[in-house]
C-alpha cells in the first residue's frame, strides 16, 4: 500500500459545470482544477507517458460543513479514497455553497487496467456514527 499526495479544493457550486463524480485529467501546473475538469481524459484512452491526476467531485456542502480524506492510497492497480464529511446542524446565517474536489496526483502509470474506489461517509456533528455511506467506482485503461 502506497500513500498518495492529494489536496482538497472547495469550488463555489455556481462555478462548476461538470457534475461527473470521478474524472482523470493531465497533471499540468498551468491548469487550475476547473480547467482540469473541463479537459478530462476519456477512461479508455489514458496515455502511459502522461502524468495524470484523479479528480473526485463531491456533493454540495454548506459553509460550516467539513470534509477530510481519511485514506488516499494505491494498492497494485487500485486507487482507494475514503472521505468523511461532517454536516452541521446549527442554523447558518451567511452561507456559501461549495463543491469539494479531492485532487490526487497519480503521476505516470504503467499500461494496464485500473480501478478507483471512493467511499464517502457522511457524519452528523452531534452523532459519531455515519448517517450515510456511498461508494463510487471508476475503471480506466492506460495504453
Amino acid at each position: 500500500m502506497i500513500d498518495l499526495d492529494y489536496k482538497i479544493i472547495r469550488i463555489r457550486a455556481a462555478e462548476l459545470k461538470q457534475r461527473t463524480t470521478i474524472l482523470l485529467a493531465e497533471a499540468s501546473p498551468r491548469q487550475d482544477v476547473l480547467q482540469m475538469i473541463g479537459n478530462s481524459l476519456p477512461n479508455n484512452e489514458v496515455p502511459s507517458d502522461t502524468p495524470v491526476v484523479l479528480l473526485w467531485i463531491g456533493k454540495e456542502l454548506f459553509t460550516y460543513d467539513n470534509i477530510i480524506a481519511e485514506r488516499v492510497t494505491k494498492e497494485e492497480f487500485n486507487f482507494i479514497i475514503d472521505v468523511a464529511i461532517t454536516k452541521q446542524d446549527e442554523p447558518i446565517h451567511a452561507n456559501v455553497v461549495t463543491v469539494p474536489v479531492v485532487q490526487v496526483l497519480l503521476g505516470q502509470l504503467a499500461s494496464g487496467s485500473y480501478q478507483i474506489i471512493v467511499t464517502e461517509k457522511e457524519v452528523n456533528k452531534k452523532h459519531s456514527s455515519p448517517v450515510s455511506t456511498a461508494v463510487y467506482k471508476f475503471s480506466f485503461l492506460v495504453k
